[in-house]
């Protein structure tokens, strides 16, 4: 096999590059802002954390539905101001907003409710299609979010991973019990995960909490949903702290309508688990064959780390199936392929886990993220490309 004198051309990878052990926030400006009157009335998370003498941590994507005086989205009554992300519920407004100059992200909230066009909401996959095109397109980033009844429609989630939606954001905040969030969150996790892998896209995840569904969600409750999401792969939250048209049941001591000090409790204190140990990468290699076909052989291992590498009994190449072999802390996979070239392979593991080596015409290595169900999901596995002479 072109592997046994491969072992003579090792090529060792630098240490794994750690992901950010910061998760990025979404939230509505009018959950952030006071809102409501009378018995109705909240001070929102901004105030709540200023009574309470804490800051709340960088929001990343702050919602508002008003742009340059025109009301886009209806979900979100704030204006926007610099920086702010449009939030719209029909494609025709998210073309209008951009069509006016809109820049920045825009988020999609498709769902069947009034807001929605049924048109849209009753066939959401070529609205969804036209509205990921649109806004890159614009270079505008879009963030897709199936609500109602579309909320765990796979169909939406493909579409939008498909067409390179830059997020695909999980309305898991009504799940009510962390049985039925963990469920949610790990099956479309999971299906958007094989996705991305069949389309080669990078759409990423936004999970969806609440202080209140209208019945409070604890703190333990809160804290139990994003330290799974967390453990899944996932490090951008949506936290809703929303009135629900005066349906909630938040109590005075939850900071009244939309439960602002259970919020502001929540998001001071969350803080992800630690990183694991970074992971060491070697790959060995060896090219052969006729002009135009190279024959790579290859062997890939990861070792180091305080945990165990994935469990995992073969990886995917194109069709070819690789078995690999796992030792303490070692993970080995040994393969070959045939490639025409200026063909791009790359190794793709089992379970929805991603990391690979990619072959392809000269070029420098990259990083390719990936998401996956165990403590690797913090770091980001290296590619690794190989031209053959």
């Amino acid at each position: 096999m072109l592997l046994a004198a491969a072992l003579a051309i090792a090529a060792a990878w630098p240490t794994v590059v750690q992901a950010s052990v910061s998760p990025t926030w979404l939230i509505k400006g009018q959950d952030l802002e006071p809102f409501g009157s009378g018995s109705d009335a909240s001070v929102g998370l901004l105030a709540q954390a200023a009574e309470d003498g804490v800051a709340l941590p960088a929001i990343q994507w702050r919602l508002c539905g008003v742009y340059n005086g025109v009301t886009y989205g209806l979900s979100d009554d704030t204006t926007c101001v610099p920086g702010d992300t449009l939030v719209t519920e029909n494609f025709y407004s998210l073309r209008n907003a951009i069509n006016a100059g809109y820049q920045g992200t825009i988020v999609y909230d498709i769902e069947s409710w009034d807001f929605t066009p049924s048109a849209q909401s009753s066939a959401p996959v070529p609205w969804i299609r036209k509205s990921v095109q649109f806004a890159k397109a614009h270079g505008v980033s879009i963030i897709v979010s199936p609500g109602g009844n579309l909320g765990g429609d796979t169909a939406a989630f493909s579409i939008a991973t498909q067409y390179g939606a830059t997020y695909i954001a999980l309305q898991s905040q009504g799940k009510s019990t962390l049985s039925a969030f963990e469920a949610f969150v790990h099956s479309s996790a999971q299906f958007i995960g094989a996705e991305r892998v069949k389309y080669d896209t990078s759409t990423d995840i936004i999970v969806g909490l609440a202080t209140n569904v209208p019945a409070v969600h604890s703190l333990s409750l809160l804290n139990s949903e994003f330290n799974y999401a967390w453990s899944q792969g996932v490090q951008s939250f949506w936290l809703n702290a929303n009135n629900w048209l005066s349906e909630n049941e938040c109590t005075a001591a939850d900071g009244g309508p939309g439960c602002p000090q259970l919020g502001v409790q929540f998001l001071v204190n969350a803080i992800p688990p630690p990183v694991v140990t970074p992971y060491s990468v070697k790959v060995v290699y060896v090219c052969g064959g006729y002009p135009g076909h190279q024959r790579v052989a290859w062997r890939f291992t990861l070792s180091g780390g305080q945990n165990e590498p994935p469990a995992m009994s073969k990886a995917i190449v194109n069709e070819v199936s690789l078995v690999g072999s796992s030792a303490h802390n070692r993970w080995v996979y040994d393969g070959e392929i045939t490639m025409t070239s200026g063909q791009t392979v790359r190794i793709v593991p089992a379970k929805g886990y991603r990391f690979g080596i990619d072959y392809n015409t000269a070029g420098t290595p990259r990083p390719k993220p990936y998401m996956s169900g165990n403590a690797l999901a913090q770091a980001v596995l290296p590619s690794h490309r190989i031209t053959c002479a």
